[in-house]
């Protein structure tokens, strides 16, 4: 999803101005402080963290998980003011210590024309997938992935290309091969936040019966998303 503003940042002095029309900062320059809402006590700016007032996991799961990591939609949900407040050095984290994990930086194509092109095909393998014309959804999916330059595993585009080939095959009862993209999913990644391929694959472990390994894969979705990484999902996993 990208990274939290920073105070500094267009964004982080919008929150200070409307935090300081709220009654909520106090004094200026070196000493300015601000009122923490966790327990009402003043603390000075610079031992403050930006902190979501909206759930960025929440978010996700409901909402952003239908976009690429690093889309429009998802950066403006991470850049309005309207979703960040300050809060004590500690607090948000404590909310998701997931957010604090290694992310695994991946690249964005520099050529937009490219990328336009695989998005659109990716979407007309959506609109068959819908149907359940699984076969021209995968040709429209593998098309998207021949059109990847190499080395393909390097692009962040790559793990939403490949979470459409695993589903299309998950359908299919091909968990196999679902797991191959499973896994090529989860190691392009680009955030955390994404919780999702870790719950793929275990899902597609667990109809494999390799119940151990489907174990892994949801104990460490839980550990970044709690409860909230399995909403929408099959009751029986």
């Amino acid at each position: 999803m990208g990274r939290i503003p920073s105070k500094k940042s267009k964004t982080g002095q919008e929150v200070i101005e409307r935090m300081l029309t709220k009654g909520r900062i106090r004094d200026s320059g070196n000493n300015i402080k601000f009122k923490n809402s966790t327990n009402n006590q003043w603390y000075y700016v610079q031992n403050a963290d930006m902190a979501h007032l909206k759930d960025a996991v929440k978010y996700w799961n409901q909402k952003g998980k239908c976009h690429r990591s690093k889309s429009k939609k998802v950066r403006s949900f991470m850049r309005d003011l309207d979703n960040y407040k300050l809060e004590y050095f500690g607090h948000n984290p404590s909310q998701g210590a997931f957010l604090t994990s290694k992310v695994i930086k991946m690249k964005t194509l520099s050529d937009n024309k490219l990328e336009k092109e695989i998005i659109a095909i990716v979407e007309i393998g959506n609109q068959y997938h819908d149907k359940k014309d699984f076969t021209n959804a995968l040709n429209k999916y593998n098309d998207a992935w021949q059109l990847l330059p190499e080395p393909k595993l390097d692009w962040e585009i790559a793990s939403w290309i490949s979470k459409c080939i695993y589903s299309a095959y998950f359908d299919l009862s091909d968990f196999i091969t679902a797991k191959k993209w499973g896994v090529i999913s989860l190691q392009t990644r680009g955030s955390n936040i994404n919780t999702g391929p870790l719950i793929n694959l275990g899902m597609v472990c667990y109809e494999l019966d390799q119940l151990e390994e489907a174990y892994k894969y949801f104990d460490e979705a839980y550990k970044y998303g709690k409860a909230r990484a399995f909403q929408e999902r099959q009751k029986n996993i």
